[in-house]
């Protein structure tokens, strides 16, 4: 068995995805890009009421990841890993698809009432900023060649799932206290698990992808 030193490693990973046909870990941080890009869009929905360009993004989204899954069946990669980054891909694919549904949901329906307006808006701008930062660790996890960062940045997108977790809880809090319509109690509820889902789905990823290093690697 061969045995490298932790930059030896990344290196061979590095080497391993460049062989493929044009460099599968490329393509799949341009999943990311896609994801990155549609979280800025949907900061403006809300004042907008236009959904068009994250539809144009989720739809790109998808054709990227069609391709990219045609090029790992055809035998870009070791077939010990097929799975798993067909698996990271289609999870890269949830960000943007989570992120899409958010602003369907934005778009869909406008409280009147002040108070949980107020309360939506805070919670729907911190999560983004949340969802920003992931988005970028993830994009930074399959740039590196080194694994004490890949496995760093990996925690640090664990930190922010966690603190989502906490503005989703408040903001269940907030239904359940607040004397709210049911249709505004029930757009909450959406709003906080569309925002918690887009966290989720990049720990999701990070945790995949590194799975695919280790098992490289080791």
């Amino acid at each position: 068995m061969l045995i490298y030193s932790n930059g030896a490693r990344m290196a061979f990973l590095r080497d391993f995805f460049e062989g493929g046909e044009e460099g599968i870990l490329k393509r799949c941080n341009t999943i990311i890009d896609l994801a990155q890009k549609a979280n800025k869009e949907v900061l403006l929905v809300p004042k907008t009421m236009d959904i068009s360009k994250v539809r144009e993004i989720e739809k790109n989204s998808d054709e990227v990841v069609f391709n990219i899954a045609n090029l790992v069946t055809s035998g870009g990669i070791a077939p010990n890993i097929i799975d798993d980054v067909l698996q990271l891909i289609n999870t890269e694919d949830s960000i943007v698809d989570s992120i899409y549904n958010l602003a369907r949901e934005l778009v869909r329906y406008r409280t009147s009432n002040k108070e949980a307006a107020s309360r939506l808006k805070k919670s729907f701008e911190e999560m983004n900023a949340l969802a920003d930062a992931a988005i970028g660790f993830l994009h930074r996890m399959q740039a590196s060649d080194r694994i004490g960062e890949v496995k760093q940045l990996r925690k640090e997108i664990e930190q922010l799932e966690e603190k989502g977790d906490e503005i989703k809880d408040s903001l269940f809090d907030f239904a359940y206290n607040s004397k709210i319509d049911f249709k505004t109690f029930y757009h909450t509820f959406e709003i906080a698990h569309l925002l918690d889902d887009v966290l989720d789905n990049c720990e999701d990823a990070s945790d995949i992808y590194l799975t695919i290093v280790s098992s490289l690697i080791t």
